[in-house]
Formats: structure tokens, sequence, C-alpha cells
């Protein structure tokens, strides 16, 4: 129902745009504060806390929106950032809106093997978001949070133009999130528009 939404938002915007999911995050990484980012840039991007939480908090209304959510093997590169085999993994998308208006566009990964996805509910969020789940876990622990630049050219401005945004040309984050059985990659990219471009 969700994919279908988007797909009828993009045609009535006139973009056109149908999106094969998932997307690619290919791009240079970096796990440093950059001297290019200003005070807000790396407040929002380092955030070690949950990033659902601190969006509620600029917020009266959170909602998210569901793109994609399958099970699919783990890239080389995916199964080498959570330190796993290339195994099965649940592949979730989703767009967190504040209030109506897109904020962030969000990727996350939690191989199957061996995890225990009942524990938190990671099997059946729907439209419940992660962040709000596993922070309730006293033992969660996030990895070293990796930061890159996407622009027009990237395959995630697809997204922008979808939601009728302006020019895609955002910082994202990526980072590991362990849980005392169960570890997670997540992907935060911060659209057009957000907290990270209007707040000062």
């Amino acid at each position: 129902m969700d994919k279908l939404f988007y797909d009828l938002m993009s045609y009535f915007f006139g973009c056109c745009i149908v999106l094969d999911y998932p997307l690619t995050l290919g791009n240079n990484w970096f796990d440093s504060v950059l001297d290019e980012l200003n005070e807000t840039e790396r407040n929002w991007l380092f955030e070690t806390s949950s990033l659902t939480a601190r969006l509620k908090q600029n917020s009266q209304y959170f909602e998210v929106k569901v793109l994609s959510e399958i099970v699919q093997d783990l890239t080389l590169e995916q199964a080498d950032l959570l330190k796993v085999d290339v195994q099965s993994a649940l592949f979730r998308e989703v767009v967190l809106y504040c209030d109506n208006k897109p904020q962030v566009y969000a990727q996350s990964w939690i191989p199957l093997d061996k995890q225990q996805l009942p524990n938190h509910n990671l099997g059946s969020l729907g439209e419940k978001p992660l962040g709000e789940q596993i922070f309730k876990d006293p033992s969660i622990k996030r990895d070293i949070i990796e930061i890159a630049k996407f622009n027009a050219n990237h395959p995630i401005a697809n997204i922008a133009k979808m939601l009728d945004l302006d020019e895609l040309n955002s910082w994202g984050r990526r980072s590991v999130l362990s849980l005392a059985l169960q570890k997670l990659l997540v992907c935060e990219i911060f659209l057009p528009g957000s907290f990270v471009e209007t707040q000062t």
C-alpha cells in the first residue's frame, strides 16, 4: 500500500518516478567530523541517541511512511560493516515525517541468522519507528558514525524528486547498532528542508 501511495504521488506531482528498491547508498563515507560541517550539521549527524526521539521533540506530529520492507542477502560491504557472514537480512526503507514534512529517508538492515526478532518486534514494525523500539533496550550500543554527502547525481535524489522537494544536496549518516542478541545497520539521510538545514 505504501509503495503504491508513493508511486501515485509521484504521478500527480508530474515526476513519473518509479523507484527500484532497495536504493543504493554507495558513497564516500567519512568517520570523522569534517571542517565543512556547521554546528547544526555536526549536532544532528553525530547524535548518538535516538534520532526518532529527537525528531519527535522538534515536532507536534511524527509519522513513518514505509517505502519497502523485504528480505534479501546482505552485500559484501554490508556484511563487513556488520562483521557477520553474508546472510539474509530484513531490509526496510522509510521516510520520517515531522508535522507532515519529510525530514529523513532511512534504511535499516537486520541480519536474520541467529537473531531474535520477536524479542523486539523488529520483524513486524509496520509504520512504527525502528528507533523507538531498539532504544528501549538498555544494552544498545552504537558503533562509529560515518557521514557522506548526497547530491543530485545520487540515486537517493529520486526520493527528493518524488516528494517534490528541492534538489538533493544533503548529509547522511550510517552506523551499526548492537543489542544483546542483534546487530543492525542503519543509515539516515536528511532530506532538503529538514531541521539540519532550517535550524540555527
